[in-house]
């Protein structure tokens, strides 16, 4: 990659800019030249046309106008990009860790538009948070209905391979044999083997 700094030394002293293509930095020292320039053709007989490339201005400038005493520098500088790796781990770094949020040494980091990034965490949630009613639904229709996740999880831990779960509903309320501590809490192999 390659940037371009474009030092001055005029009357408000030494300063630098730093662009990242050839036509910004054409267009600034242009702009730059135009007050020497200015003054320089007024004190020709016949009118001089600014040239379009501010190094031909300069040259012009620099050998033919006695006043000229100020100079601007381009310097072109090959940039080498930290490694991705590198500059993903410091965004990793930088993310604040709790007990409730962690990230691992090796996140995905996901660059985007606006200055920053995703990166890939760990949120703890706890069986509380989640205010989502459940359903297991037995493979001969029975429904069991539940608005505590954490005995949802119990149940589900025993029910049967052939049983399935969904978001609990109104319309599954109503279908239900029965809610929370209504479930019997059986082993999958009694519940294979019939034992109910």
């Amino acid at each position: 990659m390659k940037i371009w700094t474009v030092t001055y030394n005029d009357d408000e002293g030494v300063r630098t800019e730093v662009f990242n293509n050839p036509e910004s930095v054409n267009t600034v020292a242009l702009s730059w030249l135009q007050i020497y320039w200015t003054d320089y053709t007024t004190q020709l007989d016949t009118p001089l046309e600014m040239p379009d490339d501010w190094r031909k201005a300069y040259f012009v400038l620099e050998n033919d106008y006695g006043d000229f005493m100020d100079s601007i520098h381009v310097t072109v500088h090959d940039v080498h990009s930290p490694e991705p790796d590198a500059i993903d781990q410091v965004m990793i770094e930088a993310v604040n860790t709790n007990d409730e949020l962690e990230v691992d040494d090796n996140a995905i980091v996901s660059w985007g538009d606006d200055p920053g990034a995703f990166v890939q965490t760990w949120t703890w949630v706890r069986f509380s948070a989640v205010e989502q009613d459940m359903v297991i639904i037995e493979e001969g229709g029975t429904v069991w209905y539940f608005d505590a996740f954490a005995e949802f999880l119990e149940a589900w831990a025993s029910a049967p391979e052939t049983a399935r779960f969904e978001h609990g509903t109104p319309e599954l309320l109503e279908k239900s044999e029965g809610a929370n501590d209504a479930w019997e809490f059986l082993t999958r192999e009694d519940r294979r083997s019939g034992n109910v």
